[in-house]
């Protein structure tokens, strides 16, 4: 049987599927309905190492076709850089950012001079290592929302993240 968590996830993605916009009200009240007075709150030391993509919608990010997408987190002030690895084979780095935790069920990303970013969690399992996330822009109407899962200090021998 299908997670009540996963089906959110496919609705969300499904919904995120090219719009440009900022914050989708529908998806964001979703979630908030989906997790009613107890959002899940998201302790950030949990996410520093290496976060691996296995899931985004849609799956082609910023006009890109990637094969593998990570971001790193340290415990300096939660700053964080994103790698990728485009189907041609070609790298590129992000430049820093910083993650902050406002309430629970959010996640801000935060660069200098640039709009902040929310991350709002739809699920997360710090035991199986696992977060998956609608990630949008309150502002502006140029970015493109999506939903992902992530692996958190994956493994190749992690079997819980495997399931």
């Amino acid at each position: 049987a299908m997670s009540n968590w996963f089906r959110l996830l496919l609705l969300l993605a499904a919904g995120s599927c090219c719009i440009n916009a900022s914050c989708n009200e529908t998806a964001v009240k979703s979630i908030k309905n989906f997790w009613g007075k107890n959002p899940q709150h998201v302790y950030l030391q949990k996410l520093v190492g290496t976060l691996t993509y296995v899931w985004i919608s849609p799956s082609i990010l910023g006009g890109q076709n990637l094969t593998c997408f990570q971001t790193t987190v340290a415990t300096d002030e939660m700053s964080v850089k994103d790698y990728m690895v485009d189907v041609d084979g070609s790298t590129s780095t992000s430049i820093d950012y910083f993650y902050l935790l406002e309430r629970p069920g959010y996640i801000t990303l935060t660069s200098p001079g640039s709009p902040d970013d929310w991350a709002h969690v739809v699920y997360f399992n710090s035991k199986r290592h696992v977060m998956a996330y609608y990630q949008c822009s309150p502002t502006g109407d140029s970015y493109e929302p999506f939903v992902a899962v992530v692996a958190v200090n994956y493994k190749k021998n992690s079997q819980p993240i495997a399931r």
